[in-house]
């Protein structure tokens, strides 16, 4: 279900209506997930867009237009609600590094290294080169007792996995995708 809960900590520019002007930088919503821009001319038409999601979250880069009112407002507290940013949450996986043994029982590979990049064409090894040159190739390590690693919170998206330092590295698409039924709105 859609929670269209406000989120605080996210940082806005407010852009003419050129869309290169930029008339404010670094505008941080509030806990309750509002920006204030100021100085603003009644009817004139502005942009903005997110430039820094609050942690956990993705940025969400669309430049969104709205008209400032045109009536002149000389009360502090007045709130035009505009177009909602909204931010899809990020998500993590676990790896779990084991073997069945001949006699059923599990065995624990710790400290196995494996990697993971975006999945962006059906060639790995041109998505990883490409994941090294736009620094989103990441590594991690499994725990020596538990066999297990977890990544780094990720965007919502589809994933290569691979074990690292094998002789015939195991691979696998990996979905990273929060429940988009679950977005918060900035």
């Amino acid at each position: 279900s859609l929670t269209d809960s406000p989120l605080s900590n996210a940082q806005f520019t407010l852009y003419a209506s050129d869309q290169q002007t930029v008339l404010a930088k670094e505008v941080t919503s509030d806990a309750n997930g509002y920006v204030t821009f100021t100085n603003l001319i009644p009817g004139a038409t502005y942009y903005y867009q997110e430039t820094k999601a609050p942690d956990n979250f993705t940025l969400n880069s669309a430049m969104i237009a709205f008209t400032a009112p045109t009536i002149a407002q000389t009360d502090s507290n007045y709130t035009y609600e505009g177009n909602k940013v909204t931010n899809e949450p990020q998500g993590r996986f676990t790896v779990i590094k084991t073997q069945l043994e001949l006699d059923q029982s599990q065995a624990v590979y710790a400290s196995k290294q494996f990697a993971y990049f975006p999945v962006l064409s059906e060639n790995m090894e041109n998505d990883r080169q490409l994941a090294v040159a736009n620094n989103t190739y990441y590594t991690l390590t499994t725990n020596k007792d538990t066999g297990t690693g977890t990544s780094i919170y990720l965007d919502a998206g589809t994933y290569w996995v691979i074990e690292l330092n094998v002789s015939d590295p195991w691979t696998c698409l990996l979905y990273t995708s929060p429940s988009p039924r679950d977005p918060k709105t900035s």
